[in-house]
Order: structure tokens, then C-alpha cells, then sequence
């Protein structure tokens, strides 16, 4: 219950927040959409609960500077998204959650008791989910069929890992490459959005 105590003592530590102005303050202006001090503390603290991570004076800047990151990423993944018209089923939403909670094994219902305690909107677990996926979807419609695996690089694969089975090395790579296309996407998306903070 250690992180209950922290957590309740959270915004002490958290300077780049400052909780004692309004939550509902403007942080971040990215392109249209802002980012509130609300919207971080939420994250901060849901990253917290989520990691079984205890907010310290030692690491809450760098957390805190991580999250902000985050944060504006989401945003311009969620404009992008939006312009392609993706959408995500439930039905990929629950599959995502069981296997969310069975990687860090920690129970649905006790992460969600913490989050209630803490005063922590479920719903931003619910969208970091959707938004999640509804990325990942993108990446693949945009990039899928015009990325390749080369013979060569699934047997360096297989000469590292024999027990995986070839097709799964070649998912291995796609998965990689994809990976890298995403990132790349989200940089240029970076380098044209207007992003100002108050």
C-alpha cells in the first residue's frame, strides 16, 4: 500500500505541475488541442499506478517531462488518426486490456481500486487503449503492403533464436520495421505541429 502514501502526497513532489494553480489550467497548446494540468496529473499518476512506480522528489521531473512528451505525441497520433477515419472495435479494446493486465500481473480490479483511490479517471486507461491501437491500425494501412522481409534477415533471425518458427520471425521483423516507420511518422508530425507552452 506504499504507493497509496505516495501517491496521495503526489503533488508535493511534482513541481512542473504546480497543483495549486487551477487543474483545468492551459499547460500545452499542440496545433488546436490543449493539454491541461489536469490531463497531466492524470497521467502521471495512472503511469505511477499502472508501473507500481513511487513518485519521488528524485524522479518526478523526469517523469513528469516524459508524460508532457507522451502526452503531445497522443495528441498528433490523435489528429492523424482522425484524418484516416480509423476506428477501433471493442472487442480489440478487451483483448488489448486481458492482455495489458496478464503482462504486468497485477489484477483489472486492483489497478482499478488504486486509481479510484487516487482519484484517477478510468476512462484514460480506456483511451490510451483505443488510442493505442487505433495507432497501430494506422501504421499498418499506411505501411504494411509496402514493406518487405528479406530472406536474408529472417535466417539472421532464426541463427539468433532457433526455437522461434520462421514465420514468426518474419512477424518479428515486419513488427520492427513498422516500429520504425511509426516513429519516423511521429517525428515529422512533431517537426510541423506548433506546440506552445504556458
Amino acid at each position: 500500500m506504499k504507493i497509496l502514501i505516495i501517491l496521495n502526497i503526489f503533488f508535493l513532489l511534482v513541481s512542473n505541475v504546480n497543483a495549486t494553480e487551477d487543474k483545468n489550467k492551459i499547460a500545452i497548446l499542440v496545433n488546436d488541442n490543449v493539454i491541461t494540468n489536469y490531463d497531466i496529473e492524470q497521467r502521471i499518476k495512472m503511469f505511477a499506478i499502472l508501473n507500481q512506480i513511487n513518485i519521488t522528489p528524485e524522479n518526478s521531473n523526469s517523469i513528469t517531462n516524459n508524460i508532457v512528451n507522451e502526452l503531445i505525441d497522443n495528441l498528433l497520433k490523435i489528429e492523424k488518426i482522425n484524418e484516416y477515419n480509423i476506428s477501433v472495435k471493442n472487442s480489440d479494446i478487451e483483448r488489448l486490456e486481458n492482455q495489458y493486465f496478464k503482462k504486468i500481473g497485477i489484477s483489472k480490479e486492483k489497478i482499478f481500486e488504486l486509481m479510484k483511490f487516487n482519484r484517477v479517471d478510468t476512462d484514460q486507461f480506456y483511451q490510451m487503449l483505443y488510442n493505442d491501437i487505433a495507432w497501430q491500425t494506422l501504421i499498418s494501412k499506411l505501411y504494411y503492403r509496402i514493406t518487405s522481409v528479406s530472406d536474408e534477415e529472417i535466417e539472421e533471425l532464426l541463427n539468433q533464436d532457433p526455437q522461434i518458427s520462421r514465420e514468426m520471425a518474419e512477424q518479428i521483423i515486419m513488427d520492427r520495421q513498422l516500429g520504425l516507420k511509426s516513429s519516423k511518422m511521429l517525428r515529422d508530425l512533431r517537426d510541423e505541429a506548433t506546440i506552445e507552452y504556458k
